[in-house]
């Protein structure tokens, strides 16, 4: 039913399937940019861009990885630009500077189109379906609580995103988080500090996997902050031309905008 409304339908406001909803959504391009600059593929993840984004992260981890950029930011933070240089891998860090860029300026052009066709879907007025049952998932329409969201992206990234039904995305962010938390040692450097071996715990610690964190927390916690706060505006939008559709008296004509104030 979903591909046959998107069909009849110009530019349609979002897609439903059994495990997410795909929508067009209004983004600030310099935020979206920004967070491609923190880790490629997040700012595609952000315009709903999976498959794109998808594929720039695993080739930010990858070619971070063999290019030990990491540990080259590391040294560099410390003051050892020597060990930052004899570091580094030449060989990766110039396919990365291509990626990069393409991952900061393109995100940044779609964060403008996507926000182009968002403000016409959204004049035009394009129906939702609200509901959606296969025999692997349930996917509906409902009002998210933004905190518990934020709260559970905190605890363990991706778990988030599973809350508001982004089965793609909270997947591979948790799949992501999974292999760095792994690679990092982190585990057996909070067991050796809560057995009191301080300095064990430094020294079992990788440095190049932990700078991923900061990354994949921001990023977890604010696009499923995010999600959560447009699929209750998708709620409320398309709870309101229901009802205005099939109870709202004949006499009575609302625009759209007329409907929007209403909410």
């Amino acid at each position: 039913m979903g591909s046959r409304v998107s069909q009849a339908i110009r530019r349609p406001r979002a897609f439903t399937s059994s495990y997410l909803m795909n929508q067009l959504v209004l983004r600030r391009p310099y935020v979206v940019a920004w967070w491609s600059a923190a880790l490629p593929g997040f700012g595609h993840i952000m315009m709903c861009k999976y498959a794109t984004g998808f594929l720039l992260m695993g080739m930010e981890l990858v070619i971070n990885v063999k290019a030990h950029l990491n540990s080259a930011i590391l040294y560099t933070m410390l003051g050892e630009f020597h060990q930052a240089k004899i570091t580094i891998d030449l060989r990766w860090i110039l396919l990365y500077v291509g990626m990069y860029g393409f991952a900061i300026r393109d995100s940044y052009r779609v964060a403008i189109e996507v926000n182009q066709l968002y403000t016409l879907s959204d004049r035009g007025d394009a129906p939702i379906i609200p509901v959606k049952i296969s025999a692997l998932e349930l996917n509906y329409l409902s009002l998210r609580n933004w905190r518990d969201v934020v709260l559970w992206s905190f605890l363990c990234p991706g778990a988030g995103h599973l809350y508001v039904n982004r089965i793609p995305t909270g997947f591979f962010i948790l799949g992501w988080y999974l292999l760095v938390f792994y690679q990092s040692n982190l585990s057996r450097a909070i067991l050796a500090t809560f057995q009191g071996h301080f300095a064990l715990a430094t020294t079992l610690l990788k440095p190049e996997w932990l700078l991923f964190f900061p990354s994949i927390y921001g990023f977890a916690a604010h696009d499923a902050y995010l999600q959560a706060v447009e699929l209750s505006k998708m709620f409320k939008s398309e709870q309101s031309r229901f009802l205005s559709e099939n109870y709202q008296h004949r006499a009575i004509q609302l625009s759209t905008l007329q409907r929007k104030e209403v909410k």
